[in-house]
């Protein structure tokens, strides 16, 4: 997804990720939403930041309301809005894939926009899902990385 930085709080630095990446509370913009996120950006220099332009992926630290959507829901809310807890998120699955470890778990790819959501079978349960499912769920504790991380 590509942002732009509004505005960066320097003194609100997290460590956050398995490499203990710093981030910070940044305001940001993009065709599909702003908001306030984790900003995990590869510059030492995270005021320079502000105002620059920033292709980023998106995580988040969980879900919560995870729902399938009828799938003309979908085709007129293509989103996701800011919450006070996060951000309200409908998309479509757009691939579901087995992963090793732990044995028997999946990563669901769910898109909205230009964000693409990896969430696992842990988080949304024993819902069944087909690839093109429409989906909403709320995203907590979301962080933009830089993709040149």
């Amino acid at each position: 997804m590509r942002i732009i930085i509004d505005g960066l709080d320097p003194s609100d630095e997290k460590r956050i990720g398995f490499t203990s990446m710093p981030s910070y509370t940044a305001s940001f913009s993009s065709s599909l939403v702003s908001g306030t996120a984790r900003f995990v950006p590869a510059s030492d220099t995270p005021m320079l930041c502000v105002g620059e332009v920033f292709d980023v992926e998106v995580s988040q630290e969980m879900i919560s309301e995870f729902e399938v959507l009828q799938s003309s829901a979908i085709l007129e809310s293509v989103a996701m809005r800011p919450q006070a807890n996060g951000f309200m998120v409908h998309g479509v699955v757009s691939s579901i894939e087995p992963i090793s470890e732990p044995p028997g778990q999946q990563c669901i790819v769910v898109v909205a926009g230009e964000a693409h959501f990896l969430l696992s079978r842990t988080e949304i349960g024993d819902i069944d899902l087909l690839v093109g499912d429409a989906v909403r769920f709320i995203a907590h504790d979301v962080a933009l990385w830089d993709e040149a991380i």
